[in-house]
């Protein structure tokens, strides 16, 4: 089976976001549509992105630290942004899976319909079996079951991808306080077309719930609207929010954050979750203001969304929040290349950035060459030189190592020489000074590897290991 779900989970959680989505993948081709937090966070976007899933999974881990108790202020701002899209989702009734940690006690209240579990932390992360995975699988398929269900009775008549209208639900009559003039109506209708939404619809003021109003709304992949009293005394804006329909929320005549804070009406539909909703909302006094952060949010709603297709994007997208974020360079002779790749393929798996000249990926088709590896060495913060007497007798692996050399006695890299094979070789008198390691030494290359990283965390925190 195949959906397409929202993820919302922690980045920086890897063993606990793989722990889960190996779970997933035993039964199910999931796709993960993710925001990547590339742009400030879009209350619209998000809600876009959301009902436009077949489901929505929330994997919600606390914290490394196990030997705290976390207070309620800790807990409440770690999971703020966990809330926001909680919320969207409930709102939107996708079929929803949420996991959080047991340490988040009672504080996610969800509905019913949302399928939910707790986990322990030091037992998703641990080294030993998992106790609890069963309970997870049967979990994941009863989920599973529900999303099927759902699709099919989308498909019968989805028009998710078929609403691309945009409704413009705004004071516009006279008498209004607030109301809008048809220069400001227009400035929102040009922005709307400028980016590319061009089939907009403005809607009569006061709005009538009668059933041409609600075969409209069924056709609008989004509203502007605004949250001032007059609009949240027609019971339009509770009505938009309950039924998770994406709006751009402007409040005219104001400039003051505080506001949002100060009235109730606010408070309670967009006060409880501190993340989001607050900052998102469009505050503005004159028709400058109205273009400029319209605009802004226009352009945050057509950013590309993060999709992950395949198990292999997933693994690859998980493992990356393991990896480190350095720069590593390693220089080798192409005669080395076959002892040189195992070493580097177990650095990528600790360093999102390998150079290594002969992976098809590190250097840039058509470029000079030359020219692009001294300057990826420069930006470079640990250099490894493979030596051997084929290294040394390579003059580009010379003026290699040399380069390293000097970035190293001007502190701007880290170098570990490790030395390849048991041979005698004539070592420069620039390298002498240099303790090498001995690949020889290690009884495989992840070992190897694990030294590397442990010379080079301390070469960063006090004198040179090796």
């Amino acid at each position: 089976m195949e959906f397409k779900s929202f993820l919302s989970h922690k980045y920086k959680s890897p063993d606990v976001n793989l722990y889960f989505f190996e779970i997933f993948s035993q039964t199910a081709e999931v796709q993960f549509d993710i925001d990547a937090g590339s742009t400030p966070t879009c209350v619209t976007r998000l809600e876009r992105m959301i009902t436009r899933s077949d489901a929505f999974i929330g994997i919600y881990p606390f914290s490394d630290d196990t030997s705290v108790v976390p207070s309620e202020n800790a807990l409440l701002s770690t999971s703020k942004y966990f809330r926001l899209e909680c919320d969207i989702a409930v709102r939107a009734q996708v079929p929803s899976l949420v996991l959080y940690d047991q340490r988040y006690g009672d504080l996610f209240k969800l509905p019913t319909y949302v399928r939910q579990a707790t986990f322990d932390y030091q037992e998703i992360v641990g080294a030993g079996g998992s106790p609890t995975r069963r309970r997870f699988e049967r979990l994941f398929k009863v989920f599973q079951s529900e999303v099927n269900a759902a699709m099919e009775l989308n498909s019968i008549s989805d028009a998710r991808y078929s609403k691309k209208n945009v409704a413009i639900l705004v004071p516009h009559s006279i008498g209004s306080k607030h109301a809008y003039t048809e220069h400001e109506l227009g400035i929102m209708e040009t922005s709307l077309r400028g980016n590319g939404f061009g089939s907009v619809t403005r809607i009569s003021w006061p709005p009538v719930f009668d059933s041409e109003f609600f075969s409209v709304i069924g056709t609008i992949d989004f509203a502007i609207v605004d949250i001032g009293d007059e609009s949240m005394r027609s019971g339009l804006i509770g009505y938009l929010h309950g039924k998770c329909i994406p709006c751009i929320r402007l409040l005219k005549g104001f400039s003051d954050k505080t506001v949002l804070s100060k009235r109730a009406n606010l408070k309670g539909m967009y006060g409880v979750i501190p993340a989001g909703y607050p900052k998102d909302i469009v505050l503005w006094k004159n028709a400058d203001t109205l273009a400029y952060e319209l605009g802004l949010r226009l352009e945050f709603i057509r950013s590309p969304v993060k999709r992950i297709n395949t198990k292999h994007e997933a693994y690859a997208y998980f493992q990356k929040a393991k990896q480190r974020n350095d720069t590593i360079f390693l220089s080798y002779s192409g005669k080395d290349h076959q002892l040189a790749s195992l070493i580097s393929a177990e650095l990528k798996r600790r360093f999102q950035r390998v150079f290594d000249y002969k992976d098809g990926e590190s250097i840039t088709p058509g470029e000079p060459w030359i020219k692009e590896i001294f300057d990826k060495l420069s930006g470079s913060k640990l250099g490894i030189p493979l030596v051997s007497s084929s290294y040394l007798e390579s003059g580009n692996c010379a003026h290699e190592a040399q380069e390293m050399i000097a970035l190293r006695d001007s502190n701007t890299i880290s170098v570990i020489p490790l030395k390849l094979y048991e041979e005698k070789i004539d070592t420069p008198s620039w390298m002498r000074s240099r303790q090498y390691m001995h690949y020889y030494d290690y009884p495989d290359v992840k070992s190897l590897v694990d030294k590397i990283v442990e010379f080079y965390d301390a070469q960063n925190k006090g004198p040179a290991m090796p």
